[in-house]
């Protein structure tokens, strides 16, 4: 009772921090939301604004984006700090909003886990720019179901003001279909003909994609290292941003180049015995495992495609059958599933159950937790492996999982996601 009281207290302190430096300070404020995706399109916009607009953009650091984050970023802090911290923190948050200096251009996440947290986040920080990513199963414990996450995500699209423009990834059914309801002018992005932005990948290779993008005017080219379709459409969705504020789009397209993904989000390591991993430990649920394992299936190797996946976490009533539909589509192609965490065994089974109808004999292991997996994954390996390494944040921390079957382990601080020592201690 005493922490959470505590708890609201230090919110309430922040927000009204944070709200009187948005009051005395005014920025242009562009706003990203969504189930997958919104960490990785947030970093990509930040590469573009810094294209056009250096030393004027601040960018919301890592995962910053719920209610203590927000405000927290707001007020130029880049991290969540420890509980012995707090006290400092508190001390430097009421002098940081008395900072007369402030970016005109403010890129935020907002994260949902209830009902309410949208209203909440734009009372804050009101968008002139409203990116939605993706509607996906995530924090169904609070949101209930897919719709319930529908409806949470919009509240971003109705808090824009009437000259506000509302971004949203074509691709995505849930999003496209609610899309002619939106009041606000519209941009969309993805593979999907007609988007307002349009990718489309010419040649896929180990380094990376050839992508062509067009904006119904102009069309160009760009090389660049991302792999998978979900990391090019964070690309694309900082090109919408582009349109929106009537960039040149050669230049943007240029500067986009040097976008690259955050640690733990579909990077390529080199990994022992010659194996290749893509490291998309950061978190998961449901789509955003589907979308990684559609990215293992495609890739070009010549070695077996080997599966490391743990628990999703947050999907309350949707917990069973969303790791049985992960576990299938990982059974139709998989050479060997590792599946680790509380929902292993039924993983197992349900990966079982398709690669005997499919007539195929890959080798399924499971463990109850990533520290016993860490005992065997040498012996698991071979040569040349292609190895997806995915799960849900908590309780998992695969990142561990990286750093056992990875080359060069040395190099785990500046590769691996949650390498500071808040997470490493």
């Amino acid at each position: 009772m005493i922490k959470k009281f505590l708890t609201k207290k230090i919110e309430k302190y922040l927000y009204d921090l944070a709200n009187q430096r948005l009051k005395d300070k005014k920025a242009f404020i562009i706003a990203v939301t969504g189930s997958v995706g919104k960490s990785s399109s947030k970093e990509a916009i930040k590469v573009l604004l810094n294209a056009f607009f250096k030393n004027k953009v601040f960018v919301s650091h890592g995962n910053m984006n719920e209610s203590v984050g927000l405000p927290m970023s707001i007020l130029g802090f880049d991290y969540v700090p420890s509980k012995i911290e707090w006290p400092k923190v508190l001390f430097e948050a009421k002098r940081k909003a008395k900072n007369k200096q402030f970016p005109e251009y403010l890129v935020v996440e907002m994260g949902v886990e209830k009902p309410g947290d949208i209203k909440y986040f734009t009372s804050l920080a009101k968008p002139n720019i409203a990116l939605l990513t993706s509607i996906g199963p995530a924090h169904l414990e609070n949101l209930g179901d897919i719709d319930g996450v529908l409806k949470e995500k919009i509240e971003l699209f109705k808090s824009l003001p009437e000259a506000g423009v509302a971004i949203y990834n074509n691709d995505d059914q849930k999003i496209s279909e609610y899309a002619p309801k939106i009041k606000n002018h519209t941009i969309s992005y993805g593979f999907t003909k007609g988007s307002t932005i349009l990718g489309k990948v010419i040649k896929s290779e180990r380094d990376g994609v050839l992508l062509e993008v067009t904006n119904g005017k102009l069309t160009k080219q760009i090389k660049t290292t991302l792999i998978g379709n979900h990391m090019i459409l964070a690309l694309l969705s900082a090109m919408a941003i582009a349109e929106a504020l009537g960039l040149d789009f050669d230049k943007s397209l240029k500067s986009l180049k040097e976008f690259k993904p955050l640690h733990g989000r579909m990077n390529l390591i080199e990994g022992i015995k010659d194996s290749l991993i893509i490291d998309d430990s950061y978190n998961a649920n449901p789509n955003s495992v589907l979308a990684a394992l559609e990215t293992l299936r495609t890739f070009n190797t010549s070695g077996r495609r080997v599966v490391i996946l743990g628990n999703m976490n947050e999907l309350g009533k949707f917990e069973e059958s969303a790791h049985v539909i992960v576990a299938r589509a990982a059974g139709t192609f998989a050479d060997a599933m590792i599946f680790i965490g509380p929902n292993s065994q039924k993983m197992k089974e349900a990966a079982e159950r398709e690669v005997v109808k499919r007539n195929r004999k890959p080798n399924i292991v499971t463990f109850e937790t990533p520290s016993r997996a860490t005992l065997s994954l040498d012996e698991l390996i071979e040569e040349n492996d292609l190895i997806l390494v995915k799960a849900s944040q908590n309780r998992m921390r695969f990142e561990k999982i990286v750093e056992v079957i990875m080359k060069n382990p040395g190099q785990a601080k500046d590769l691996l996601a949650r390498q500071d020592k808040r997470w490493r201690r």
